[in-house]
């Protein structure tokens, strides 16, 4: 599990090294949520489908912690609203679900895995930096089997 989060976190760090400027227009995201659809923490990738401001899917790989470790798989939709001639604050809101997966390991007998599903709508301010750096803070309620649960989401990352 270890070398898993080491491989993922050197492919995040690849993601924000800074090669270059141009001019060109960025569509992918990549960023470390605390938060949101992977419950308390994510790594994901994101993907503009039309101009911005516009749609973009997303999809990340997550961790959720009680009694038991969780595995969550999230993916969503979201539309960003410009609030500035700039064209760099965005009101984000978003459709997610996730599904979290008790995690068993290689040498546990049982294959009787917890798994329920979350959908996570959510509301959110963005806000891009020079261009290719970005940050979310927002609010993501978790709707599940359990109840509503209030939820927030903080989230740093890389255009490219």
């Amino acid at each position: 599990m270890r070398s898993f989060f080491l491989i993922i976190t050197l492919i995040f760090l690849c993601a924000l090294s800074y090669a270059q400027e141009s001019d060109i227009s960025y569509s992918n995201d990549a960023y470390l949520e605390i938060g949101g659809a992977g419950l308390f923490s994510s790594i994901n990738y994101e993907r503009q489908l039309s101009a911005v401001p516009g749609f973009s899917i997303r999809g990340g790989l997550g961790f959720y912690s009680e009694d038991d470790l969780y595995i969550t798989y999230n993916v969503g939709l979201h539309f960003l609203f410009s609030i500035n001639s700039k064209k760099n604050a965005f009101i984000d809101l978003g459709l997610g679900a996730s599904l979290a997966r008790e995690y068993i390991g290689l040498t546990d007998q049982s294959s009787n895995a917890d798994i329920f599903i979350n959908i996570v709508p959510g509301i959110s301010f963005r806000k891009y930096f020079r261009e290719d750096i970005f940050f979310r803070i927002g609010i993501n309620p978790v709707m599940n089997e359990y109840g509503l649960t209030p939820w927030a989401n903080l989230a740093l990352g890389k255009r490219f």
